[in-house]
């Protein structure tokens, strides 16, 4: 059993956690804001925390989901093989998805700002999200198209040769692509 899990950090808002192979679970610690997991390869399931605003997920290959935590404002989850899909969670506003082979779509996540997809090869499409304002994607051969988004204002697109062209999107402020195949 790992330490944390048997003691109570009343105030703790911060927690990071490196390379704990013993770690399973991680307890609800009531005032935490912020959780970042690296390298815990044991961990199977992380809790609904009541007012976390921010949860990075770092190369944890046990664990299948990412709970739908309200409140939570940045979810960044990278090198995660088994977590198949991501929660529509309501007042999200950065998603990032980094190496996640299994993943197959992103929802329409309504308040959503900033979304990043890099080397996610099975997601095929990009939600039509309203509020977004940022959007990136990387290494992803899977996606075909890019929405007309209103309001979006960065779009940056790397290494995705199955997109063939992008839409007049009005109010889009800066534009990077960077493939010698695309368009």
């Amino acid at each position: 059993m790992c330490v944390i899990c048997n003691n109570e950090y009343e105030g703790l808002q911060e927690l990071h956690i490196y390379n704990c192979e013993k770690i399973k679970e991680i307890p609800n610690i009531k005032e935490l804001q912020i959780l970042m997991i690296y390298g815990c390869n044991n961990l199977e399931e992380i809790l609904n925390i009541e007012g976390l605003k921010i949860l990075n997920i770092d190369n944890c290959k046990n664990i299948k989901e990412v709970p739908n935590i309200e409140g939570l404002q940045i979810l960044m989850i990278d090198n995660c093989e088994n977590i198949k899909e991501v929660p529509n969670i309501e007042g999200l506003r950065t998603l990032s998805t980094i190496d996640c082979e299994n993943i197959k779509e992103v929802p329409n996540i309504e308040g959503l700002r900033t979304l990043w997809i890099n080397n996610c090869e099975d997601i095929l499409k990009v939600p039509n999200i309203k509020r977004l304002r940022e959007l990136w994607i990387l290494n992803c051969k899977s996606i075909k198209e890019i929405p007309n988004i209103k309001g979006l204002q960065k779009l940056t697109i790397r290494s995705c040769g199955s997109i063939k062209e992008i839409p007049n999107i009005k109010g889009l402020q800066e534009l990077t692509i960077n493939h010698k195949k695309l368009i």
